[in-house]
């Protein structure tokens, strides 16, 4: 008779499922200490969920049958912890566990390797600096070290070629973030009629632009909870629409995680509010996306501009400076 494996990822939900472990955005840390145990747990938590979606999305990686099945049936009867999304919601209070575990030489490189990948969504200038250190002491390889930069210097639906990597490892110990971001929103720009490789709701995100519109007086006037809930979140250090959202569209009913991730009805509301202007952004950029003139419009504003521009940490996104 076949015996099914069940890894000790899976054993480690069990035992945090039944241990009572409690959600992050319900217990406030009174200690660092406490705040770095609370956020690894959460991490471990963070790659359960990810196995989850794999079982959900039929993924099988190199499980064997007998592991994909017996993992498919322990993983449907555990909810998904939303275990990231709750370390993104609580914004930049998580920033420096989540560091001290990415350095941390006596961590297991798993470990690390799920504090790079949490932290790197945040806007923080010491990321890269730290990444590219760990880096040139071996404790990454190149797969680990630019999948991991792309995710923070914002490089989507690609990876680096040959140059870029190297033009990477030259300018992250000599420029700011904001700096290397613009260049390589320089290269989304110039490809921007290819839509394999630019996301227009990057410039949403990044450059506050709908179109030929501000797009956070477009949120206000369409989604005016949407706009205050972004806000309130932009102002502790993290913007939903980069990571939560994404994760909350996914595999499963969109509106199930917000509960988990948010414990206030303001928030919750808000998070489905933001869900829907996404939703309708998404829509507008679809049906003009083949718009000739549309991409004219939005490369000349983007020329016109590019030299005024500065990276507001602040605010999580580029500024047009007075000219």
């Amino acid at each position: 008779m076949g015996i099914v494996k069940i890894s000790i990822t899976t054993c480690a939900f069990i035992l945090l499922t039944f241990s009572g472990c409690q959600n992050a955005s319900t217990t406030p840390p009174s200690t660092q200490q406490a705040l770095k145990a609370e956020v690894e747990d959460l991490l471990w938590q963070a790659e359960i969920d990810r196995d989850h979606w794999e079982m959900r999305g039929g993924m099988m990686g190199d499980r064997s049958i007998f592991q994909f099945f017996g993992q498919s049936f322990w993983y449907s009867l555990y909810p998904v912890h939303w275990a990231a999304e709750q370390l993104w919601a609580r914004g930049g209070a998580v920033i420096d566990p989540l560091l001290e575990i990415a350095t941390d030489a006596k961590a297991s490189n798993r470990l690390r390797m799920l504090a790079w990948t949490t932290v790197c969504s945040f806007d923080d200038p010491r990321i890269l600096p730290l990444l590219l250190q760990e880096y040139h002491r071996g404790r990454l390889d190149n797969s680990e070290f630019f999948t991991t930069a792309q995710v923070n210097l914002w490089i989507t639906n690609r990876m680096p070629d040959e140059e870029e990597m190297r033009w990477l490892l030259d300018s992250i110990p000599h420029k700011d973030l904001g700096e290397i971001r613009l260049g390589i929103l320089d290269w989304d720009v110039d490809h921007i009629d290819d839509s394999s490789y630019f996301s227009p709701t990057w410039t949403s995100i990044i450059l506050n632009r709908i179109f030929d519109e501000d797009f956070d007086a477009w949120l206000g006037q369409k989604y005016p909870e949407a706009r205050v809930f972004r806000d309130r979140q932009l102002a502790k250090g993290s913007d939903p629409m980069r990571d939560i959202i994404g994760s909350l569209e996914k595999l499963r009913p969109p509106y199930e995680g917000i509960d988990a991730i948010y414990s206030t009805p303001e928030d919750r509301e808000g998070c489905r509010q933001l869900m829907s202007a996404v939703a309708a952004m998404d829509k507008l950029y679809y049906e003009r996306w083949n718009d000739p003139e549309w991409t004219a419009q939005f490369k000349a504003w983007y020329r016109a501009n590019r030299q005024w521009m500065r990276y507001d940490y602040t605010k999580h996104r580029f500024v047009v400076t007075e000219h």
